[in-house]
């Protein structure tokens, strides 16, 4: 079988396997298979309440690298993978583990070669090769995916739930006078009233996605806020703001279904953009405005790939820089 059918059969049999041994592990912690140059791999998130924690940085996965004419090398791992300026949290999560995992007993439960790589992003790899994937490899990467996740599991809820959850109340500057959650979410309120809709604007990690959920929350009850077969905001998926300049893109091509190659500063602005991501297009002189919704496809030696999804008529640069945050931003 090709790598593909291989990680096919290995999620679909995961799933089976941790039913019956109860590991309460959702459909929706398994996500699409994902291709590059180099590899295909498979991740599985943790479940919801950490996803929520982690923004799906930290996860754990089946890995391939591609080889020509050699064995196949198949990998079983935690992928720790916060970016560049939060590189510290994967270093202590890591050496928590260290402090509370036997990684050599590890590995000789799990019948592989384990492997520490310290870099930005750090990996707790199991690996074995196989001549060919047979139903051999199959049990293999199942039963040591369920072994990873047993183990680790329960201390990486420890670490996470301990040092690393927001309290909702830090979220708000200390000199702002929104010194409440009910008094933020009656601002928003305000605001859609009057304009109709708002973009919430800020750095990554300082509560955008959980302001918009808590605020949908506050509005319909339970879970039944929906858009087509997702929430409204998901967990597991970050938003961006995609500046095109007209300069270099035919705004006449910006069509729903279209997809495009983005180069330039992406990778510097949004280094930790991944497949799934969306980004609201906003599109320079003379257009100045948000004109559509995209999803990030993937990622090239260019840049990250995106597909249009839908044109929106949405706010003019004027009618974001009037409102709060953006009115004192230097942008």
């Amino acid at each position: 079988m090709n790598l593909r059918e291989f990680l096919e059969r290995v999620g679909d049999e995961f799933l089976e396997k941790a039913s019956k041994e109860q590991l309460n592990i959702s459909p929706a912690q398994l996500k699409e298979i994902r291709e590059g140059k180099k590899d295909i791999y498979r991740k599985l998130y943790l479940p919801p309440d950490l996803s929520k924690i982690t923004k799906g940085f930290i996860h754990f996965e089946w890995l391939i690298p591609k080889r020509e004419g050699k064995n196949t090398l198949v990998q079983v791992a935690l992928h720790l993978e916060y970016p560049k300026k939060r590189k510290y949290e994967n270093q202590n999560l890591l050496e928590f583990l260290r402090q509370r995992v036997d990684f050599k007993k590890l590995e000789q439960e799990a019948k592989g070669n384990l492997k520490v790589t310290r870099s930005n992003w750090k990996w707790i790899t199991i690996s074995r090769e196989y001549e060919e994937l047979d139903e051999d490899a199959i049990e293999w990467a199942v039963d040591t995916m369920v072994l990873l996740y047993e183990k680790l599991l329960p201390h990486l809820e420890e670490f996470l739930k301990k040092e690393m959850r927001t309290d909702v109340n830090k979220l708000i500057p200390k000199n702002s006078p929104l010194e409440s959650t009910i008094e933020l979410l009656g601002k928003l309120d305000k605001l859609l009233n009057r304009k109709g809709q708002i973009i919430l604007y800020g750095p990554p990690g300082t509560g955008k996605t959980w302001i918009a959920i808590e605020y949908v929350k506050s509005k319909v009850p339970g879970e039944s806020y929906q858009f087509g077969r997702d929430r409204v905001l998901r967990d597991d998926i970050r938003y961006y703001i995609l500046v095109m300049s007209t300069a270099k893109y035919n705004p006449a091509l910006i069509q729903e279904g279209i997809g495009e190659v983005f180069s330039g500063r992406l990778h510097q602005a949004f280094e930790e953009i991944e497949e799934g991501d969306l980004a609201f297009v906003y599109l320079t002189h003379p257009y100045k405005r948000i004109i559509a919704l995209a999803k990030c496809t993937g990622k090239t030696e260019e840049g990250a790939k995106f597909r249009i999804l839908k044109r929106l008529d949405g706010p003019t640069y004027d009618e974001m820089k009037s409102e709060d945050p953006i009115r004192n931003s230097p942008a």
